[in-house]
């Protein structure tokens, strides 16, 4: 109920955002569409008042012209009427009959000035009045434009920013009332799982109490029987013949009564006088390694057939071992021969130096088949035996309490047969018995 009601007040919140947005663009719109009538009202206002203006301005002229002409034309009639007179007067044969037909027509005349002069005055005033609805059309659609903006300064300045700040806020406050319910049901989670571990850790709690209380109960009844053997001892006299005349401990009766359950014979089956002595089979296999390898660096590795015709590969290893192989037997002799000068025991030297010179020879033709097979990376392979067979060949150490991976590769490094055949020229000869 409580993810729902969080998963409601955010859409509520999303639906406020919209709302927003769209009446921030309704107001964008309406601006600018207002703006738009405002200016085009105003527009038409200024050119209704101009075009009423020239009308009236040019019926303005017309009725000054017309009011001339009537008053020229009343002068006419007047002029005319003096004419007819005189007409009449002159008592000329038909004068009466043409000036009563002048008066007539003079009199029509007359009658249609007085019909122009009221239909001059009518226009005059509809002129005047056309001026005024103008100026009251001008004042009306200023007095609607100053309206209109202010109703639109007060809509965009007052109520819309109100109403966008109102929408922003209820907006911002169901945000933050979301939160609220997902950090309290974090919170909720947070102390089940709390509540749960404290339960784990209470039943915990109550085992080891138990565990405690069974082993209390067992150390009391080991304690119960303890008491009893003291006591038992206690009053026996199996304590006395330890004890001496004076009453304390014989401390000579109590040694031997230790050491009488275990009786120690010790039997050296392969003694070796000196640590010097144990470790040399070690360290004159590590010599000789290393003279063969000097052997391999200093010494020039290819053939050179000058004056051989098409010597084989089998001659050219075999030339270049057979002169390399005294100089390695040379080093096993010098080797052995040295241990002997410093004092390192034998159970026969012969074989002792006899065991080296092989042993020289042996690695002088691993290194030499490496070398010449792989020629740098052979020689790097040799570094890299040298370096695991120093803790891997079991020369300082048991092999048994070495790590699992040296023990795996014992059998198959050189130092471990040719140590354990120096041991045996040094501590003395296995012959299973």
């Amino acid at each position: 109920m409580q993810q729902e009601a969080s998963q409601g007040l955010s859409n509520a919140s999303s639906n406020l955002n919209q709302t927003q947005a769209g009446l921030n663009d309704f107001l964008l719109s309406s601006s600018g569409d207002l703006d738009q009538a405002s200016g085009l009202l105003s527009q038409a206002s200024g050119q209704a008042n101009l075009s009423l203006s020239k009308v009236t301005g040019k019926l303005t002229v017309a009725n000054a012209g017309v009011d001339s002409l009537i008053g020229e034309a009343q002068e006419i009639n007047s002029q005319n009427d003096q004419l007819i007179d005189d007409i009449r007067e002159s008592q000329l044969p038909g004068s009466g009959d043409i000036a009563a037909d002048l008066k007539q027509r003079n009199g029509d005349l007359k009658q249609s000035i007085s019909d122009l002069q009221k239909l001059n005055s009518d226009i005059g005033e509809s002129v005047n009045t056309s001026a005024s609805w103008a100026n009251q059309l001008n004042d009306a659609t200023q007095g609607s434009l100053a309206r209109s903006g202010a109703a639109r300064k007060d809509v965009i300045s007052g109520s819309l920013p109100k109403l966008n700040q109102g929408l922003q806020t209820l907006s911002s406050s169901s945000n933050a009332l979301s939160q609220g319910l997902d950090n309290q049901g974090k919170m909720v989670q947070q102390a089940k799982t709390t509540l749960d571990q404290l339960d784990q850790t209470a039943a915990a709690t109550r085992q080891s109490f138990s565990s405690t209380d069974a082993y209390l109960a067992g150390l009391e009844g080991r304690l119960d029987s303890l008491i009893t053997d003291v006591s038992a001892v206690g009053s026996s006299n199996v304590l006395s013949q330890y004890f001496g005349k004076n009453g304390k401990l014989d401390v000579s009766k109590v040694a031997d009564f230790m050491l009488s359950p275990t009786v120690l014979d010790t039997k050296v089956v392969y003694p070796v006088a000196t640590y010097g002595s144990g470790t040399a089979p070690l360290f004159i296999n590590l010599s000789l390694w290393v003279g063969a390898f000097m052997l391999m660096v200093i010494v020039k590795l290819e053939v050179d057939d000058e004056g051989i015709d098409n010597p084989t590969p089998g001659e050219r290893y075999w030339g270049r071992w057979l002169l390399l192989a005294p100089l390695a037997a040379i080093q096993g002799l010098i080797t052995t021969v040295g241990a002997l000068l410093i004092g390192v025991q034998t159970a026969s030297a012969p074989l002792f130096i006899l065991t080296a010179v092989i042993t020289s020879l042996i690695y002088l033709s691993i290194m030499y088949a490496l070398s010449t097979t792989f020629m740098h990376v052979g020689k790097a392979l040799c570094v890299v035996l040298v370096i695991l067979q120093i803790p891997g060949s079991s020369g300082l150490y048991p092999i048994e309490m070495m790590p699992s991976f040296f023990r795996n590769l014992y059998p198959f490094f050189p130092f471990t047969y040719s140590i354990n055949a120096l041991r045996e020229t040094i501590g003395g000869f296995y012959r299973n018995d």
